[in-house]
């Protein structure tokens, strides 16, 4: 049986030595000799009578290379099993400058010694996680002039359309033959193109005439003055006008032909419309109940974002009151072993942010286990689940919602990236009922611009929450499970 000897070189680093005898592998070797002589073909032997000597010679070094490496990978899960702290990435080969070259030959029954550097998580006691932390939770409320707004939105989207003549009105929308003009005259070569501008948006130096006007006639326009919304030169030159090239120039004076009127009479709300709006409900009834569904379905989204923001504050808080150190020197020439793995890594660039990562991973599977929060299997199927019907709007096939769920659970990152975010927003919650929360009223439009400064504040922080880095925390802390599962395949 292989000797394992554990040298600790301080608390977050340690180097482990494995001895491989040959009696733990004699006999394996042995064997496979035995298989391959039976099956070696040699000019001039008979097929299973090759000399055994011939044998060792053709195929020794890499049968016992073969049986020496299954021994020590066995030994190596085993140890790290049963290691008495959580590691970190993948145990990397350690040779010393005294170190001489692996010899593999079959006559050799010395024994075969291997070393790897083990960087070590970090013991530490949890601090900030109390009542002594304070936070703001931000409540979302949404005004009812925003339902309202959403509500006229609905009538619109589904009302009647219809081209009038005549009677222009603040919410029509018109199409105009535009013909840029030099002087009273139509310019000869000028730029001339259809475009369509909403009524409401006009400049008030334009909206009179057009309320008065109709359907073909003719109306002498500034360019800058049809979209009060468009103040960018750029803009109106491109969606306006339709003009691609950055060199080509026109005058702002334009002949503005009126050659449709387009009109929506809003949609009543009722049965029909609720049918439309939400397809498939059987129990919103009347206008009443439309309302309270959009205002639950825009709630839904910013108290996302709320909590979004609350887990963010809360790890910004933690990190800088647990200050972890790390095997830096030992994740960093880890990171750069991935660059046989065929994935490009800039080191330097990469290592802050996922130091970082590594360090929330520690602090929240903490809380995780102070709180007996549990991530399990069907948690993710239901996440997944929800996540590709929200994606159809609920409404999604059943032959190929199962299709979809299956493909995404044989994909080991999506379902990686689901139990992040799970074991997130279980934290979170969790911690609501832990720390002090200071509750503060707002708007969606107010949450967004808290959001907006949050992030002007903070460009580089919270990256632990980041796709990417999320899976480069889960290959590291879990890169020796899977080269477990390798090995039992």
């Amino acid at each position: 049986m292989p000797v394992v000897e554990r040298q600790d070189i301080d608390h977050l680093n340690a180097v482990l030595t494995v001895k491989v005898e040959h009696s733990d592998y004699a006999s394996e070797v042995k064997t496979q000799l035995s298989t391959l002589r039976k099956r070696a073909k040699l000019k001039g032997f008979r097929p299973g009578k090759v000399p055994m000597s011939m044998v060792k010679k053709m195929y020794g070094k890499s049968v016992v290379f073969e049986a020496v490496n299954k021994v020590l990978q066995e030994e190596m899960n085993t140890v790290l099993d049963n290691f008495d702290r959580r590691i970190l990435g993948q145990p990397l080969p350690f040779v010393g400058d005294d170190e001489s070259p692996y010899d593999f030959n079959v006559n050799n029954k010395e024994p075969h010694v291997f070393k790897y550097k083990i960087g070590m998580m970090p013991q530490f006691e949890l601090k900030g996680y109390s009542s002594e932390t304070s936070l703001t939770k931000y409540d979302v409320y949404v005004p009812a002039e925003t339902i309202n707004e959403e509500i006229e939105k609905l009538q619109q989207r589904f009302g009647e359309t219809s081209s009038p003549e005549e009677d222009i009105q603040p919410k029509d929308v018109l199409k105009l033959q535009l013909q840029e003009l030099e002087g009273d005259a139509v310019k000869e070569g000028g730029v001339s193109v259809e475009t369509t501008v909403a009524v409401d948006l006009l400049h008030e130096n334009i909206s009179g005439q057009v309320l008065a006007a109709k359907q073909g006639d003719v109306l002498t326009v500034n360019i800058n003055e049809l979209d009060t919304k468009m103040t960018d030169a750029a803009d109106i030159k491109k969606l306006l006008l339709k003009i691609e090239d950055e060199t080509v120039t026109y005058n702002e004076q334009f002949q503005a032909t009126i050659t449709e009127v387009m009109r929506v009479t809003p949609a009543a709300v009722d049965a029909d419309l609720i049918e439309k709006a939400v397809p498939g409900n059987t129990e919103i009834t009347d206008e009443a109940g439309l309302r309270t569904y959009m205002e639950n379905d825009i709630l839904k989204y910013f108290k996302g974002q709320s909590n979004s923001l609350l887990l963010a504050e809360l790890q910004r808080s933690l990190l800088e009151q647990n200050e972890l150190p790390l095997p830096d020197a030992f994740l960093k020439e880890w990171l750069a072993s991935r660059e046989e793995e065929g994935k490009k890594v800039d080191v330097e660039a990469e290592y802050d942010s996922l130091a970082k990562g590594l360090r929330w991973s520690f602090i929240r599977d903490a809380i995780a286990e102070k709180a007996e929060i549990k991530v399990e299997q069907s948690d993710i199927e239901e996440s997944i689940m929800n996540e590709i019907k929200g994606y159809f709007g609920g409404s999604v096939d059943p032959s190929l919602l199962n299709s979809m769920m299956d493909k995404m659970m044989e994909d080991q990152e999506a379902i990686n990236r689901q139990y992040e975010k799970l074991i997130n927003d279980k934290v979170a919650e969790a911690a609501q009922s832990t720390i002090t929360l200071i509750e503060e009223r707002v708007t969606q439009d107010e949450l967004n611009e808290v959001i907006k400064t949050y992030n002007e504040k903070n460009q580089e922080a919270e990256k632990s929450l980041d796709e990417a880095l999320v899976e480069q925390v889960e290959e590291i802390v879990e890169a020796v499970a899977v080269e477990e599962e390798k090995t039992a395949e």
